[in-house]
């Protein structure tokens, strides 16, 4: 049987506000989900690091997945950034 990817589904903008963005992501182990958000359109390198080497505008906190069977785990995680979000700009 083949292995099944890290990540299954995702990952999903759940909402976003002014001050926070959800996003939601189904995994394959339970591993703990930090989100990072980045101004501008942006290029992963992997490892939380982008192409044009700027900080993150926030960093979340981990979140645990929550276990729905043997292979599927699900986390929401936020971020919440120091300032808030202006409409109509892209976040990456």
């Amino acid at each position: 049987m083949a292995q099944l990817p890290l990540i299954l589904a995702g990952p999903i903008v759940r909402r976003v506000e002014p001050r926070s963005v959800s996003v939601w992501v189904a995994l394959r182990d339970a591993v703990p989900v930090t989100l990072r958000l980045w101004a501008g359109t942006q290029r992963s390198t992997g490892g939380g690091l982008v192409q044009s080497g700027d900080a993150p505008l926030v960093t979340s906190q981990s979140a645990a997945p929550r276990r729905f069977g043997q292979r599927l785990h699900v986390a929401v995680v936020t971020a919440e950034p120091p300032t808030a979000l202006t409409p109509g700009t892209i976040v990456s």
